[in-house]
């Protein structure tokens, strides 16, 4: 299932970008849950979507509510854990 999703997932990023989408407007990274963790705390982000394991998901949850970050959250077994915009702090 996770190898199918990651290829959905490169898929729609490749259709999106040949349907004229601004570049940087959607970013896709694949990695460990570091790579993750920086990304959250790095300026410019207006928001986060991504895939997780339950180990890395709550971390990068707090990091994102501490910024006031966008975010919206998927960890293989419960669905969508957030999908809301935050109030910036």
């Amino acid at each position: 299932m996770a190898s199918t999703a990651t290829l959905l997932a490169i898929g729609l990023a490749e259709a999106l970008a040949n349907s004229g989408l601004l570049a940087g407007v959607l970013n896709m990274i694949m990695g460990p849950g570091s790579i993750g963790t920086d990304l959250v705390r790095s300026a410019g982000l207006g928001g986060v979507t991504f895939t997780d394991s339950p180990g890395i998901g709550p971390a990068l949850d707090a990091e994102a509510a501490l910024r006031g970050l966008q975010m919206q959250a998927e960890n293989g077994r419960q669905g969508c854990r957030h999908g809301f915009p935050r109030r910036r702090p």
